[in-house]
């Protein structure tokens, strides 16, 4: 009952956000199984029990939250995938190229985007013995909390939440603007 899981971006660290998806909504949804070149669909209702403490509305307060932090490990996992992409390339054109002044500004620039790498997600080894925390575990552990809770996430949550958009909205300027300059 369980939409895919979000990717999330590679990090040092066990990253459990990325292993479990929302829940999927109410309603009606047809089970088909195969076997050989025979089916049988079945049609099922799903709705929450009757004696759930939590109302409707905060159901759909936590759904919608649970989907906005889903989409923000997405984006993430795929701005540290194309500052990857860019790093590596970079590297390799420093290996090719022949001028010194040209090596030293890919340098510079390859160190740039190494440095905004490493504020994505944790880099050093050890699990979470490290306490190393980044945007990608911050967003992972909001995640992992309000969707392991039915009800409306509480007032810190939402709070850390508009905090991470906010960071997350600075990283992909950032990454924008990293990926305009023009290497070749």
């Amino acid at each position: 009952m369980r939409l895919k899981p979000p990717k999330v971006a590679t990090g040092s660290k066990f990253e459990y956000s990325g292993f479990i998806g929302p829940l999927v909504p109410e309603g009606e949804y047809t089970i088909k199984l195969t076997k050989g070149d025979k089916s049988k669909s079945l049609k099922v209702n799903l709705t929450y029990s009757p004696n759930s403490p939590y109302s409707p509305e905060d159901r759909e307060y936590q759904q919608n939250t649970v989907i906005k932090l889903f989409n923000m490990q997405e984006e993430l996992a795929s701005v540290a995938g194309r500052l990857r992409i860019r790093f590596d390339s970079v590297i390799v054109k420093i290996k090719t190229v022949s001028g010194d002044i040209e090596k030293e500004k890919l340098t510079k620039y390859s160190e740039r985007i190494d440095s905004l790498l490493k504020t994505l997600a944790a880099t050093k080894e050890g699990g979470f013995i490290t306490g190393e925390v980044k945007l990608r575990e911050n967003i992972g552990q909001l995640y992992t909390s309000v969707i392991s809770f039915a009800g409306k996430p509480s007032d810190s949550q939402l709070e850390r939440l508009v905090k991470l958009e906010y960071e997350l909205e600075q990283v992909k300027l950032k990454t924008d603007e990293f990926l305009r300059i023009k290497i070749f």
